[in-house]
């Protein structure tokens, strides 16, 4: 598995672009870039972020973008609102193109009107179809994302999407927080995403003090077992991207970061190199 350390565990505290050059003194080859906004889907800013990377000998592994700026009206019945949403989308993967990024990730549909996702499973997959021609053509895959307050919130939606996916390249990221804030188990949404899994966020949850809730943290330190879903995924002979993606307030130190990190490292790789790993302990 190729674990990684995504852009948005700097957020907020370093312009993405200067995100790359922590990421790689924390011994990371690779990275998934968060794009914050409008200015950063820019071709001037993509090519000093492909610069960069490239100083930095990094690997681009998939593009993430603010899912309320533009994701939400690609689903839109407005004809306008979705050409418009589609002109942000297509620069977003030219970006991605232009990293080496093989993957998109994607929030898709905001979830409204209650817990139950309202969205037709056969409308949604034929928007996705579209979608996906539009990553095909770029060599890149367009992954949808569980997140507790967009579409895919419930761990059976890529189940009933299924029927009406065939011929169409839609892959899944799974996000393990977004799995614990949905109040289900992230096992259950590697189940439902099957053999279309494609990429993985990797983040603890542990409750609150005031016991209302949920707050994040470095894997290790909160409630997830992630030893179960590092055999899960060499059980799947999963070896995509494994990303650390934690918030700032999850830390302390960029020291902290990295020590996490190296221990993701053991903990995910294939199980040959975890056995040498072992042996060497």
């Amino acid at each position: 598995m190729q674990v990684g350390i995504s852009t948005s565990c700097f957020f907020n505290q370093q312009n993405t672009e200067d995100a790359l050059a922590p990421i790689a003194q924390l011994g990371s080859p690779r990275f998934e870039v968060f794009l914050n906004g409008f200015l950063e889907y820019e071709k001037s800013f993509c090519a000093e972020l492909v610069r960069r990377k490239n100083v930095l000998g990094l690997d681009c592994t998939a593009v993430h973008t603010l899912g309320v700026q533009f994701e939400p009206q690609l689903f839109f019945l407005h004809q306008r609102q979705r050409e418009g949403a589609e002109k942000v989308f297509q620069r977003a993967l030219d970006i991605a193109a232009e990293l080496g990024a093989k993957r998109y990730v994607m929030h898709g549909p905001l979830r409204v009107n209650g817990k139950r996702t309202q969205w037709d499973p056969q409308d949604t997959a034929e928007r996705f179809a579209r979608l996906c021609g539009m990553a095909d053509a770029r060599g890149v895959q367009l992954t949808l994302e569980n997140v507790h307050w967009c579409l895919y919130h419930e761990p059976d939606y890529a189940r009933r999407m299924e029927p009406y996916l065939q011929g169409v390249s839609l892959g899944y990221t799974l996000d393990t927080k977004q799995a614990a804030q949905s109040g289900y188990d992230m096992m259950d949404y590697l189940t439902d995403m099957g053999a279309r899994l494609a990429n993985v966020h990797l983040c603890d949850v542990a409750p609150r003090a005031d016991k209302k809730g949920l707050r994040t943290c470095l894997p290790g330190q909160g409630t997830l077992d992630f030893s179960a879903l590092a055999q899960a995924l060499r059980e799947r002979h999963y070896d995509g991207p494994v990303t650390l993606e934690v918030y700032p307030g999850d830390y302390q130190s960029e020291q902290e970061l990295g020590q996490v990190y190296q221990s993701l490292c053991q903990l995910f790789a294939p199980l040959g190199e975890q056995e040498e790993i072992n042996e060497t302990l």
